[in-house]
Parts: C-alpha cells; sequence; structure tokens
C-alpha cells in the first residue's frame, strides 16, 4: 500500500501483506514535487496530483554457456522460450514455503527477460525453470538459481541476473557413422560381387565435455559377410570378431575413434550391417546404450544416434526385396492404408523375417533407422518366400503393402504376413509394414476427502493414432455402498475443473491431448475410514482395424471426517542419473527410479487403520524388494501386504496396511524402487 504523508508530499510503502499479514513496516519512496494537502480525504489516490512513485524493474538473459565462464560474455547465445519465473519472498531468504507467486515469463529470442512495475520496498526470488523442454540436451546449470533477496531501486532496471546452462561435464554426447567402401579402391559403395573385399568403417564421437569410460559398441557381421580382418590394435582398441564387441575403453571429450573391418561378400545371407553402443560410464543426453534397436531411447521419437547401418546389394545374386516399417497413423494423411505419407514418419522398432517355401528362414535383414529394409536372394532363387513383420513393445500391426506381387498369398491384410513367388534378378520394392504406437491414459491417483466433499481426480488421455475411444469407470471396492459416487467429466482447459459429462464416444487423433477430470464426492454420512477404489478405463477403436486397446487408471479415495485428516504426497527421483527429487522426473530405459508416498496428519486428531494404494507406474518393473515393514510415524508401521510376494521383477498394485495411532502433526513415508523396463 502506498501512503502519502500531508503536508509534505512524502510517498512511503506499507508492508500490508494478504489479509493483513504484513508486518506493517514502512520504506521512503519519494517526495511529490506538489502538495496534495487539502485534497486527501484518507482515501484518495495520489494521481490526480501527477503518476504514481516509479516503480522498478529486474532483467537478465538465459544463454548457452558454451565456454563454463559462468558469466554471459563474448561467444555465449542466448535461449529463447526458456521458463523464468518471480516470486515475492517475503524478505525470508532460503524459505519458499512462504513466498508469492507473482509472475513467469518464457525468455526471448535473444534470450532475454524483463520483470517490471515492481515495488521496491519488497524483495523478490527469480528463479528459471531446469527441466523446460526447449532447453539444450546436455546441458547443467553453470550459475545461481534462483537469485533470492532481490532488491530494485524505484525508477530504475536491476540486470546482470542471468542463467546460463553449460554443457555437462559429467555425460558424454557419443554418436556413431558408418560407411562400406570397397577395399580395392577404398571408394563408397552400395553395391558388390560375390567374393568381392570391403571394408566397414565406423566412427565414434563424443561431442560433449564428459569423458566417457567403458566404451563399448557392438558390430557382430551378418550371415551375408565373411570377417578378413580389422584395424583396432592398430587404433589402440580390440574388436572380437565372434561377439562383435569393439572396446574402445576411454573415449575424451570432442574426439572421435575409427575402426575399420574387412569382410567379403558372400552369395546368400543379410547384407545389411548394424552397429550399436551398448556401453559407456557416463550418460547420454540423446541416446541410450542400455537400448536395444527395437527401442526408441529415451522415448522422444527422434531416430538414435548410437545407431548405425550399412547395407550392400549383390550385383550378381537373385530377386532385391526392399520394404519400409513405418506408423500408418493418418498424421497429414490417411491411416492404416499401408502407404507412407503426410507425416507418418518410419520406424526401426521391428523386425522383419523372410523365410523360404518351406518356412525356413533364409535371413532377417536390418531394419534401418527411417525403417527401410533390404534383402537380395541367394543366385537363382526361385521359390516362393514369406515376409513376416514382429513389431517391438506395445506397437501393433495395422496395415500390409498393396502392391501387385506374383503368386500372392494374402488372407489378413493386417497380421504382417505375406507370401509371394519372386523372379531371379528382379527387384520388388513397396514391401511395405504400417504399425501404430499405444495410447497413453495418465495418472492413477489417491485422495482424501471429508463427509460431504466433492474431489476432482485429473487424467490424461493421448492416442498415437485415430479412432474412437470411450471413457468409463469400474468400481473395483467400496467399503461402505452407497457412500461414494464418482462420474467422468472433460476438462476443456486441462486445469482439473470438470466442465462436460462424458456421456458419449469421443474422437481420438495422433498427438491430440484429451484432459478429463474423476468427479468423487463422499455422503454427509460417511464414515471415518470409509474407502473407494475404482478403475478409470480408456477403450479406444481404432478404426477400420477392428483393433481394440484398453487402458486403465486405478483412483483410491478415504473418508476422513472430524479432524482427522491425512495429507498425501508422492515425489521421484531417478536413482541412476542422481536427480533431485520431485512431482515429475525424467528416464530413459534401465533406469532405476525412487517413489516416496509422504503421509502427513494435517488435523487434530490421531489417524488410524491406514492402508495405503499405489502400483508400478507402467513399463517398470520392481527393482528390488520393497522396504517392509516401514515405521511412517512416531506409533504406526506400515507393512506391505501386496503383492503377496515381494521381490524384484514384479509388477502391479501395491498395497500397505498399517497399524498403530497416527498422532496429529506427524509425517511419515514409504518407498520403492522400480527399473523401466519397456
Amino acid at each position: 500500500m502506498y501512503v502519502n504523508r500531508d503536508g509534505s508530499g512524502e510517498i512511503f510503502t506499507a508492508d500490508v501483506g494478504i489479509q493483513g499479514s504484513g508486518t506493517g513496516a514502512q520504506s521512503f519512496v519519494d517526495t511529490l514535487s506538489q502538495s496534495e494537502e487539502g485534497f486527501n480525504d484518507g482515501a484518495a489516490c495520489a494521481s490526480a496530483l501527477g503518476p504514481l512513485p516509479p516503480q522498478g524493474a529486474l532483467a537478465g538473459t538465459v544463454f548457452d554457456d558454451a565456454n563454463t565462464s559462468a558469466s554471459y560474455d563474448t561467444g555465449d547465445t542466448g535461449l529463447p522460450d526458456i521458463l523464468v519465473s518471480l516470486f515475492d519472498d517475503r524478505g525470508t531468504i532460503g524459505d519458499t514455503s512462504d513466498d508469492v507467486f507473482l509472475s513467469a515469463q518464457d525468455s526471448a529470442g535473444d534470450g532475454s527477460y524483463l520483470f517490471a512495475d515492481l515495488d521496491a520496498a519488497l524483495t523478490y526470488r527469480v528463479e528459471v525453470s531446469t527441466t523446460d523442454a526447449n532447453l539444450p540436451p546436455g546441458r547443467a546449470l553453470s550459475t545461481p538459481n534462483p537469485y533470492e533477496g532481490i532488491e530494485v531501486t524505484a525508477g530504475s532496471t536491476r540486470g546482470g541476473l542471468d542463467f546460463g546452462f553449460a554443457p555437462n561435464s559429467s555425460s558424454a554426447d557419443l554418436s556413431l557413422t558408418k560407411i562400406v567402401r570397397r577395399a580395392s579402391d577404398a571408394q563408397e559403395t552400395g553395391t558388390a560381387a560375390v567374393g568381392e573385399a570391403l571394408d566397414f568403417v565406423l566412427t565414434l564421437s563424443n561431442a560433449e565435455l564428459g569423458i566417457a569410460t567403458g566404451v563399448q559398441v557392438r558390430d557382430l557381421l551378418p550371415s551375408g559377410f565373411t570377417y578378413v580382418s580389422d584395424d583396432a590394435a592398430a587404433m589402440g582398441d580390440s574388436y572380437d570378431p565372434g561377439t562383435g564387441i569393439w572396446d574402445l575403453g576411454d573415449v575424451l571429450a570432442s574426439t572421435s575413434h575409427s575402426l575399420t573391418i574387412r569382410v567379403t561378400m558372400l552369395a546368400t545371407g543379410v547384407h545389411t550391417n548394424q552397429a550399436e553402443i551398448v556401453a559407456s560410464s557416463v550418460p547420454d543426453p540423446d541416446s541410450d546404450p542400455a537400448s536395444g534397436a527395437l527401442v526408441d531411447d529415451l522415448g522422444d521419437g527422434i531416430a538414435d544416434d548410437d545407431e548405425a547401418s550399412a547395407s550392400v546389394t549383390l550385383t550378381d545374386g537373385g530377386a532385391t526385396l526392399s520394404g519400409l516399417i513405418f506408423f500408418d497413423n493418418g498424421i497429414n494423411a490417411t491411416a492404416y492404408d499401408g502407404q507412407q505419407s503426410g507425416d507418418e514418419a518410419g520406424t526401426d522398432r521391428a523386425l522383419v523375417r523372410v523365410l523360404d517355401g518351406g518356412g525356413t528362414l533364409i535371413a532377417s535383414p536390418i531394419v534401418n533407422a527411417d525403417g527401410g529394409w533390404t534383402l537380395t536372394l541367394p543366385a537363382g532363387y526361385a521359390d516362393a518366400v514369406t515376409i513376416t513383420t514382429l513389431p517391438g513393445p506395445d506397437l501393433r500391426l495395422v496395415s500390409e503393402t498393396g502392391a501387385t506381387l506374383p503368386g500372392l498369398v494374402n488372407p489378413d491384410p493386417r497380421d504382417g504376413t505375406l507370401t509371394f513367388t519372386p523372379v531371379p534378378g528382379t527387384t520388388y520394392g513397396g514391401l511395405d509394414m504400417g504399425l501404430i504406437g499405444p495410447a497413453r491414459l495418465n495418472e492413477s491417483q489417491q485422495a482424501a476427502l471429508r463427509p460431504g466433499q466433492v474431489k476432482a481426480l485429473r487424467h490424461e488421455y493421448l492416442p498415437q493414432a485415430p479412432g474412437d475411444v470411450v471413457f468409463d469407470i469400474d468400481v473395483l471396492a467400496s467399503s461402505s455402498p452407497g457412500t461414494f459416487t464418482a462420474a467422468l467429466y472433460l476438462d476443456d482447459g486441462c486445469d482439473g475443473s470438470p466442465d462436460t459429462a462424458i456421456t458419449a464416444a469421443l474422437p481420438a487423433q495422433p498427438g491430440v491431448l484429451i484432459c478429463l477430470v474423476a468427479r468423487v464426492s463422499a455422503s454427509a454420512g460417511a464414515a471415518q475410514g470409509a474407502s473407494y477404489r475404482f478403475d478409470v478405463i480408456a477403450t479406444t477403436t481404432y478404426g477400420a482395424t477392428a483393433l481394440v486397446e484398453e487402458d486403465r487408471n486405478t483412483d483410491v479415495l478415504r473418508a476422513e471426517s472430524g479432524q482427522g485428516t491425512l495429507k498425501l504426497t508422492k515425489t521421484v527421483r531417478n536413482v541412476t542419473q542422481g536427480t533431485p527429487e520431485g512431482v515429475s522426473n525424467g528416464a530413459a530405459a534401465g533406469d532405476v527410479l525412487e517413489y516416496r508416498i509422504q503421509l502427513q496428519n494435517m488435523g487434530t486428531l490421531p489417524a488410524a487403520s491406514i492402508r495405503i494404494f499405489d502400483r508400478t507406474p507402467a513399463y517398470t518393473v520392481l527393482d528390488s524388494p520393497v522396504p517392509s515393514p516401514a515405521s511412517v510415524g512416531s506409533g504406526v508401521t506400515c507393512t506391505l501386504t501386496k503383492p503377496a510376494s515381494n521381490s524384484a521383477g514384479y509388477a502391479g498394485d501395491l498395497q500397505w496396511d498399517c497399524t498403530g495411532s497416527y498422532p496429529p502433526g506427524d509425517l511419515g513415508a514409504v518407498t520403492f524402487q522400480v527399473r523401466i523396463s519397456p
């Protein structure tokens, strides 16, 4: 509040706080050029006598700290669209519990930000998001975050509150490339005759500041080549043709290693050679050595740069077959038609097998990162072939090529299998197969509510292919029938508020988020501890494919009468990557996450008969047995009762039954660790 002092024209700010919670402290701001004596009725603004006293501003730049100097200097570039938030820190540096959020903005195109019209009598906390999706990969903060206790001066801008993100010295951005050359003239080639000598040249690079140790690449030669020699020893490395492991040891920052493997071309077998980084001591910002070729590393939809392949076509062989594995999901195209168009992306998350007329495997060609594959049949081969596609985890086949093929036998055009009789020496392209990815329903919820109270539990549904989705509720258990009721609503603003009741099927489009709310009410007569458990179900039908997918979240509610109120919070940290604990986190396949479910008695009465429900998240299994029994307060012990066998590798529901009295103010938690296992 601004206060004018009669006669003198002096302006002060008074700290009145929120609903009178301020300290009453006053600070001098300025003196008006004209006294307002005689005009002040005790509630007038000074605007009649001129503008209000000037306020201050603060500013800075979010930047890529290329030289890791921790300051914004020559050579650094600004980072646009990074979230910066401003808080009134209430004068308590280091204690954020009483901070008041004021504003947030994304950094401008040059990385700059500005918060204007700030009260010079307050102090501020300025914080940048370290998880913003627009941050470059492999970067870590090199400057303070947040800035606390920041003061501004009326009429001026305080600058220099910069946030730098430098290459992370604890990570190494490894990438792998491969080419094939003729041994006779060292020229790159894509064709070769039977018996011709070829060189596969692999190059591994480290584009980050971190030193990667224990680096290994697997390049196991396929059946279409015979190993002759390699130059690993001359380069200070080792290569085992039996296992395909190229052992590089240490890879320093901004360096590269190469390996040349000499082979001869065979008349039969697979002629696509694929390599992948399979081991490294430090995290990689855009790939995962622990994930195989069928898995999208980090689930980011970006081609994995820790994989590389090279194909050679036999010039004097039999028929040549080629095709594409792609997501036939209708993004700017027609879905489920077996033809890649629009923005339908190719993928290597499938296995292709080619069998002869008797069902014996001829070869399993490597599928490249863009989904393409090629196979040349043995010279003179004139029998029928069967092409079978096996999709990767969670993917489903939806379409096959419409190409005209000799002797085609294809009773089911959506099962990924067809048979035809190729003519020797002929090329058959377009042997394409279409896949779709699964929809996602996020996430199971737990909450407590008082008798007569209503709770809105948020859920999000994200499809990856077009169709129709039906949302429904399946009541699993109710300790007191008739006490609770639940209904589903669309959440148009995705803000947790129920807007429109869901009464019919809704259209599902790839990448278009549907937010919904399970609105649960407890009757006024709900007894202490009454519980209600139900599933939110999303049933997706994928158009002409007739495929149906069901996804479920489980919500659990408990009635808390009187003043015995339990507050339940859940946090997660990435144990493998050593990240801080928070309400969300990131992870890659193989990482171990630790979840903490914290209970706090916020009321004035003790709580009893506590039961905690959870489940392992999708695509995870227990990494180790759950700690049980666990003490969660001065008088309560919680024992894991589901599953019956508490062991690593389990996926499913978790339940703790707790004994003892939980006094007011008590705070405790149960924990469990899972491993991402897609």
